[in-house]
């Protein structure tokens, strides 16, 4: 049986519900930067007007994006346990694919507005998973090398403006030990790659026995890393885990 499986269902957020969950409240700094240096589209480079409410794609792009951004779960299995990965959108490797490159401008580079629209579209979502108070923010997090690459783990900034919109508290409870980059490796290569290679950090091993978890990740691929730090969480006593991605690369809408 495969590791992981794409659920048939899917929900439809209907009509425009989904246009505005990226705006963004300007305050009038913002928009005064805006005008004297107007941010360009991540995935085209065409420079974004100071009067539209968010501040990552151009409208031509953001369309494309709005039409991939179909929630939707994808099944993993853990022993006995049955786990939903939510997704907030489907992913391409295509060069001009609007979701590759949020994902591409959150990883390579350290901006706001990209970790930004990522958290929005996570919160936009949240309200299809049962989490109950008490619930607490984790990420999947970056490779040891990939962080001395770039400074920074892209999902530790996802997961502190994800906590700043809800109030939810983020725990960063794991660890990746590994000094390798998964990046072009196949999917069976992948689980070998983080087979034990994510742990949770000493700290936190009291704090997290009955908890429950909201794992944020950026792309679901093989769903390898989810799979495995789902795995970890509940071997180290997590009551509940509930996964959620960004962008799933097994669902292509665009």
């Amino acid at each position: 049986m495969s590791m992981l499986n794409t659920d048939k269902r899917q929900i439809d957020c209907g009509g425009n519900a989904a246009r505005n969950v990226s705006v963004r409240e300007k305050s009038r700094a913002d928009v005064l930067l805006d005008y004297l240096f107007p941010p360009s589209c991540v995935c085209c480079g065409t420079l974004i007007p100071p009067d539209v409410d968010q501040d990552c794609f151009c409208e031509s792009c953001y369309e494309r994006l709005q039409r991939a951004s179909v929630p939707h779960f994808r099944r993993i299995e853990i022993g006995d346990r049955r786990v939903a990965v939510l997704t907030a959108m489907s992913f391409s490797t295509a060069p001009d694919c609007p979701s590759r490159a949020l994902i591409l401008s959150m990883k390579n580079v350290r901006t706001s507005r990209s970790a930004y629209f990522s958290a929005q579209r996570l919160r936009s979502i949240m309200h299809m998973l049962p989490l109950g108070e008490g619930t607490v923010i984790a990420y999947v997090p970056r490779s040891r090398s990939g962080r001395r690459r770039y400074g920074f783990d892209q999902m530790e900034t996802v997961a502190v403006r994800l906590s700043r919109m809800t109030g939810m508290p983020v725990m960063p409870c794991l660890e990746n030990t590994s000094q390798s980059i998964q990046k072009g490796l196949g999917a069976e290569a992948r689980i070998r790659a983080v087979r034990g290679k994510y742990i949770v950090r000493t700290r936190y091993s009291e704090r997290i026995r009955g908890a429950d978890i909201l794992l944020i990740d950026d792309v679901c691929t093989t769903g390898a890393s989810i799979y495995e730090c789902t795995r970890v969480l509940f071997a180290a006593g997590c009551a509940h885990v509930f996964p959620m991605c960004i962008a799933d690369a097994a669902h292509d809408l665009i």
